[in-house]
């Protein structure tokens, strides 16, 4: 009976125990990615000059998704021949070598390959131009490699423009001159490499990827925008149509942590439709002020002169509350202090049971027992409110009476009536 291979993940833990340089090269290359891989991690600490020179012949003939594993390992093994026949087949051959080429040098991670990299972003293969920029890119900065990228930023190639867009960022302190352009660019792929350097362009550019029609590049832009981009941010937060676009928007101006964004925070808080990025306002908020702090902020809109921005006001009040009481589980003492610092007085939350808009004592019969020291009176008052549908909220949130009260008693039980007689 011909014996079962076994599987992959079989091999898989087999190699991770195997400590035979022999048996880990012959795994390199297996069939599976994973296996050869975790054979090729295991050989840069196991193997010697054996495996040194067969990986050293394989890295041209392996699987081209190998190739970079292979040169790594290479390169924790000392190899120093590899950059050699790499800078050869760099400079002749097909595409396909190229290409290879390049990975194989940008893996072996030598500076010395700078030169031949430079002299491959001029091939007129599109591919091998942008594998060489890939390369550059991980070899570090260089002030040549710098002038030798930029033209690429305006090549006919869109594959070839977001790699060097790329490559700058990781090179050049300073990119923004260099790819502010990419903004602009037609191709979504080079105008998300440009979004991910946000913090590093200059604002018009910045201005015109928090615009773009495409959300993804939206949402990158503003996630990774910098300082003196706050009020770009707050207007983002205030009026992109997309939900993912604003929560970026509203996590990075609590990152950057600064005055201009407490203030689009604070609106974000209150107004944005979508209770997902009103909690990221809220969460960015406290991280800036503090729990206390806030909530005496927000207590100032329960006067505001908009009935909706005092409804959400009580709604974020009561949200801290909560907040604050399930932080401190298990320390009732002092979850109570911390919480009762951040309620309202039993005048104001009852003014505002007598609020003319009716969406705001809505709220207030949705949250009164959160938000206010004493709600007895102010439930009260909602409880005979003339709206049916804040009557109904402030009898439903009214606490139950404690267990053993006459109110809480059942009542008792109907006596049964007797079975009618058999006939």
């Amino acid at each position: 009976m011909r014996r079962r291979r076994p599987s992959a993940t079989d091999r898989l833990l087999h190699v991770q125990a195997e400590r035979d340089p022999g048996a880990l090269l012959a795994a390199a290359s297996d069939t599976s990615l994973d296996v050869a891989r975790r054979a090729l991690r295991r050989l840069a600490t196991l193997g010697g000059e054996p495996e040194r020179a067969a990986l050293a012949d394989a890295v041209w003939t392996c699987d081209d998704a190998l190739a970079g594993d292979v040169a790594t390992t290479l390169r924790a093994l000392g190899d120093q021949d590899t950059l050699d026949a790499a800078t050869a087949h760099l400079r002749s051959g097909p595409a396909a070598t190229r290409c290879r080429a390049a990975r194989v040098l940008q893996r072996l991670g030598d500076a010395r390959a700078r030169p031949a990299l430079h002299a491959a972003l001029r091939n007129h293969d599109a591919s091998v131009r942008g594998a060489a920029a890939d390369a550059l890119g991980a070899l570090g900065r260089a002030s040549t490699t710098v002038a030798a990228l930029a033209p690429l930023v305006g090549d006919r190639d869109a594959d070839v423009r977001r790699r060097a867009v790329r490559a700058l960022g990781r090179v050049c302190e300073q990119p923004g001159p260099l790819v502010a352009g990419a903004a602009g660019d037609p191709a979504v792929g080079v105008r998300l490499e440009a979004a991910r350097l946000a913090a590093r362009l200059p604002q018009p550019a910045v201005e015109r990827l928090l615009a773009d029609h495409d959300i993804e590049v939206r949402r990158i832009a503003a996630g990774h925008a910098g300082r003196g981009s706050e009020a770009l941010l707050a207007a983002t937060l205030a009026g992109d149509p997309q939900v993912p676009v604003r929560f970026a928007a509203a996590e990075r101006l609590g990152e950057l942590a600064t005055p201009p964004a407490a203030r689009a925070l604070h609106a974000a808080a209150l107004d944005d439709p979508d209770a997902i990025v009103r909690a990221k306002a809220i969460s960015g908020l406290q991280d800036l002020l503090g729990t206390i702090k806030l909530a005496a902020e927000i207590t100032h809109d329960l006067t505001a002169p908009s009935p909706h921005r005092r409804a959400m006001a009580l709604r974020t009040l009561a949200r801290l509350v909560v907040k604050a009481e399930a932080a401190r589980t298990g320390r009732p003492m002092e979850a109570a202090a911390h919480a009762g610092t951040l309620r309202l007085g039993a005048a104001e939350a009852e003014r505002l049971a007598h609020d003319p808009a009716r969406e705001v004592r809505q709220a207030l019969a949705e949250v009164v027992y959160d938000v206010a020291h004493d709600p007895a009176r102010a439930a009260d008052v909602l409880a005979s409110d003339p709206e049916p549908t804040i009557r109904h909220a402030a009898t439903l949130r009214r606490p139950a009476p404690a267990t053993g009260s006459r109110a809480s008693a059942s009542p008792p039980a109907r006596r049964a009536h007797p079975a009618p007689p058999r006939r």
